[in-house]
């Protein structure tokens, strides 16, 4: 399901139009989109299929059944009640399926059958007690328009079942209702306003698989009826032109300028409220019109978005009203592409409801705005995979770049001779293990080029080897705006759903989805292919050892690690690696048999230069503390610290401790 409001459609002229510009894109992103059903589409199928089995049955009972299971699975509701005319033709009995409530006493019931529990709730009821509105097309509560009639018994009992929402659609014979579907939720109020004539397909389609098992005097009057067609009323007309002339709207709108600004416009003109396009991390990309003071709601529409997802039994593609949100209320539908959500339109209700042809529009402007992001989401992806591909070339073999190369990177908008900085995310997890699933990565790589685009779109990214790296304008070159870019780089990890979502799925560990995060370091500025190699190495050894390295920034820039870099290459020789065991091994080995901290005091002390009283404030310990620490240290090592050439051999031996355990992890 999919693109907003549930639809079981007979569209096909939109199917077409949405397959001949699917047809239009380029072949060769087909491996990357591969080929699935739309939601309407995919729902519209699975009611066909589904309608397939039901006529199959052989009796009432197993028609019911099948009924009842294809209505749980295809609309995910609380509670699904088929009534059915018995031999007089003025009795209704109920079938009904529901999942326990404790707020209504709901209990949940067999298929096709009616547990003690229920039965106080869904009677049997006659056929003349339930309104002519009722009887005659389908209908959803809370509607826009009145109550339907003063006493209706079908209206009655389900709205004493507590639901926040139902719809109702009748099953008729010629001129004469044999029964009832009705499909209730419990906690959301969901709106079904422009899915009136699927629904009203699907209970001809049910009708016709239910008339062999009614009685014979039903089918007889079947046969005989000629249901005249009724002239539209002028209310009906007025209507038409007003569904009409909002589609001609958006149509227009997509055509001239698919803008998301253009589109949200004309949207807020045809239901004369405020509206705010969300992407699938609850960001806000625009709004219309621009006046209107979301800043001060929106943050509660998003914490509220964010419960809800957290407490859905299933993510349905409806549009929902929210609880009233500092006495405003908001309709929120998904933006959707088969089942992935591409973001979210709200809808501020300002002073008043949405009727059933503003939700049918709204409906409609989710299909523009789902094309306007998978089109752009195809340029997104291109575009990240020829930056990755470039980049992998460039970083294996520099000494193959050429001048060629360098043209079609700045096809990109990669412009390799242009002054830069390179930044290197490294995924880790807060064990200190460098190990995290490809899926997970690649699934974040994804998210990261999405964001990017909307929020920096300078900005480049690709996944190499275990890390990404970001090229970013020299413009971003002051600390302050790296922090920020980092901030919000973090702040798309943070966001619920982003990467746990996807690891279930995917086959990532649970583990990945909550204890991943990115260490970040960043190169000098570099102006040249050979320079961004040299660039990339800096801000990668950086961004390793930022775990390690203890740092108040929210990055280690390579002026930070400038001697581990320059150290690497020998920290694995053997030479080095004896050098370090001998004047830290001793210290390693007390703190780990007697739970002590002199390696870390150490590393303090060194790094304040020998100051006793500074490295004691930094330990948060008394002085005369850290000087007994001091001479414990001194007895294992068999060196005075207060020797210049002590300490340098000391300092030396912590980075080459470093980059033994950074490098021989990764």
């Amino acid at each position: 399901m999919g693109g907003g409001i549930v639809t079981y459609t007979s569209d096909v002229s939109r199917a077409e139009d949405m397959q001949n510009n699917d047809e239009s894109i380029d072949t060769a992103t087909s491996s990357l989109h591969p080929a699935s059903p739309r939601g309407r589409d995919q729902l519209h199928l699975n009611l066909r299929q589904a309608v397939q089995h039901i006529g199959n049955s052989n009796s009432l009972a197993s028609v019911i059944d099948q009924l009842i299971s294809t209505i749980q699975s295809v609309f995910h509701c609380d509670s699904s009640i088929v009534y059915v005319v018995d031999e007089s033709k003025h009795v209704l009995t109920p079938h009904v399926h529901a999942h326990s409530n404790q707020r209504t006493g709901l209990a949940a019931g067999s298929l096709a059958s009616l547990s003690d529990d229920n039965s106080t709730l869904f009677p049997p009821l006659q056929l003349k007690d339930c309104c002519q509105r009722l009887q005659l097309s389908p209908f959803r509560w809370p509607a826009a328009e009145n109550r339907p009639a003063q006493n209706c018994a079908l209206f009655d009992t389900l709205q004493n079942a507590g639901f926040s929402t139902w719809f109702s659609i009748p099953l008729r014979v010629g001129k004469q209702t044999v029964g009832f579907i009705a499909v209730g939720y419990f906690h959301y109020q969901y709106l079904f306003d422009d899915a009136s004539q699927v629904l009203w397909e699907f209970a001809q389609d049910v009708t016709r698989a239910l008339l062999p098992h009614l009685p014979g005097n039903i089918n007889l009057a079947h046969v005989e009826s000629q249901e005249q067609v009724d002239l539209p009323t002028l209310y009906q007309q007025d209507r038409m032109r007003r569904l009409l002339a909002n589609h001609h709207e958006l149509t227009n709108t997509l055509w001239a300028d698919d803008k998301l600004p253009s589109i949200l416009q004309s949207l807020s003109f045809i239901v004369h409220q405020p509206v705010a396009l969300l992407d699938s991390f609850l960001h806000p990309l625009t709004t219309y019109p621009t006046d209107v003071p979301w800043n001060e709601l929106l943050p509660s529409v998003q914490h509220w978005m964010t419960q809800r997802q957290s407490e859905s039994r299933v993510h349905l593609p409806l549009s929902v009203r929210t609880d009233s949100i500092a006495g405003e209320s908001f309709v929120i539908t998904p933006v959707q592409m088969g089942s992935a959500v591409l973001g979210y339109v709200v809808v501020w209700e300002r002073g008043a409801r949405l009727d059933d042809l503003d939700v049918m529009a709204l409906q409609q402007s989710t299909t523009i705005l789902a094309v306007h992001f998978y089109k752009h989401g195809l340029h997104v992806e291109r575009l990240g995979h020829g930056f990755s591909e470039l980049l992998s070339k460039l970083l294996d073999t520099p000494q193959n770049w050429t001048s060629a190369n360098s043209a079609e990177a700045l096809d990109l908008g990669w412009d390799v001779a242009a002054p830069q900085l390179i930044l290197v995310g490294m995924p880790i997890l807060h064990s200190g293990v460098h190990s995290v699933s490809h899926e997970t990565l690649q699934h974040y790589l994804g998210q990261l080029r999405i964001r990017l685009a909307s929020d920096y779109p300078n900005v480049l990214v690709a996944r190499y080897q275990n890390h990404f790296v970001f090229t970013l304008p020299d413009a971003l070159a002051a600390d302050e705006s790296i922090r920020h870019f980092i901030e919000f780089i973090h702040g798309i990890h943070s966001t619920p759903g982003v990467i746990s979502s996807s690891t279930a799925d995917r086959g990532g560990s649970e583990s990945d989805s909550q204890d991943l995060s990115l260490s970040f370091g960043l190169s000098q500025v570099v102006q040249s292919p050979m320079h961004i190699v040299d660039g990339h190495m800096e801000a990668f050894t950086a961004a390793s050892l930022y775990p390690v390295v203890a740092s108040h920034e929210s990055f280690l820039h390579a002026d930070d690690v400038r001697v581990h870099h320059l150290l690497r290459p020998i920290s694995s020789m053997t030479g080095a690696q004896s050098f370090t065991n001998q004047l830290l091994c001793p210290l390693e080995n007390y703190d780990r048999h007697h739970q002590t901290e002199l390696m870390k005091t150490l590393r303090v002390y060194l790094h304040h230069n020998g100051s006793l009283s500074d490295a004691a404030n930094a330990l948060f310990i008394h002085r005369t503390s850290l000087q007994y620490r001091v001479g414990r240290i001194e007895g294992l090592i068999s060196r005075q610290l207060e020797d210049a050439h002590t300490r340098l051999e000391l300092q030396l031996a912590f980075v080459f401790r470093d980059l033994q355990r950074v490098f021989s992890e990764t």
